[in-house]
């Protein structure tokens, strides 16, 4: 990053970009581009691949190398708001500019819905800014309660989708440490475990669902819930065993968890027509992939 005429340096921590994109050899052009808010004196912060690039107040000018870039723009009593990647290419014209219209920061119940759309669009990185700025209400109680914990739940499901593992997890926990009973939290976060490798840490959620941490589930779903824990081991097993370098080295693993697969199936069917209502998708969904993942393991994939 160049130094920008009545700007001050282009930094990033205080250092200037010290590994640009690389230009085509011979070009040396260079890219300026204008970001600007409404209203101004935003904190904006220009990314690339590997993170913060540079910041700056805005209106602000960067002059980049071309290559792929985000914003992140960030003003108290707004809304925080992060751009998807956009390409400055050296055909593009030498100068740009970006406007972000900045919304101003409603109730809770505005910024859950807005970020509840972006999910279901799967933007999940615009969804997991917007649900982390749901404050945890003092109490823990009523309605506002049960919006910042189903907030939390999304944003743990949108880091695991984005392999943010340590997000997502921290995300499950703290669901955990005001409601006990808040079982797909827990399943979540086993299965997180194993997503990020941590087997050990995996199955050993799965066995606490099983044991003395359903005390605050009620009687009528620890039964589903004891099913489900289930199949998290067996998806863990599964998962460590098409992780290994040579997988038919390991046949011992590969029988229990074949053995893991077709007992969860066998209590789910059983179960039918006595799962709770609140737990009836994450059981067909659950159903759904041990077939799919039996059937991969029984034909040798």
């Amino acid at each position: 990053m160049q130094p920008l005429p009545g700007n001050g340096a282009i930094t990033a921590g205080g250092q200037t970009k010290t590994s640009p994109t690389t230009i085509p050899t011979g070009s040396g052009l260079k890219r300026t581009v204008v970001v600007s808010t409404t209203p101004p004196g935003a904190t904006v912060r220009l990314l690339d691949a590997n993170g913060v690039v540079a910041e700056g107040v805005s209106p602000h000018a960067f002059v980049v190398d071309p290559g792929d870039y985000g914003w992140e723009v960030q003003l108290e009593g707004y809304l925080r708001d992060r751009s998807l990647s956009r390409s400055i290419g050296v055909t593009q014209k030498p100068a740009d500019t970006v406007q972000v219209e900045l919304t101003p920061v409603g109730d809770m119940n505005d910024i859950v819905k807005r970020a509840d759309s972006e999910y279901s669009k799967g933007n999940c990185g615009v969804a997991m800014d917007l649900y982390e700025q749901v404050a945890r209400p003092a109490g823990m109680r009523g309605e506002a309660s049960m919006i910042w914990l189903e907030s939390r739940y999304r944003l743990g499901q949108c880091a695991k989708r984005e392999q943010e593992y340590d997000k997502a997890q921290a995300a499950f926990r703290a669901i955990l440490e005001v409601r006990r009973d808040q079982w797909p939290a827990k399943l979540e976060l086993g299965l997180t475990a194993c997503a990020a490798r941590s087997y050990n840490d995996g199955l050993r959620s799965f066995r606490e669902m099983e044991g003395p941490y359903l005390g605050g589930v009620s009687a009528e779903k620890k039964q589903a819930v004891r099913v489900l824990a289930r199949y998290g081991a067996a998806v863990c097993n599964h998962q460590d065993y098409e992780r290994q370098e040579f997988p038919d080295r390991f046949t011992d693993l590969r029988e229990s968890t074949v053995g893991a697969l077709e007992e969860f199936i066998e209590a789910a069917d059983a179960l039918e027509g006595k799962v709770p209502a609140d737990a009836q998708s994450t059981m067909r969904s659950a159903l759904q992939d041990a077939k799919a993942r039996l059937l991969r393991l029984q034909r040798g994939s």
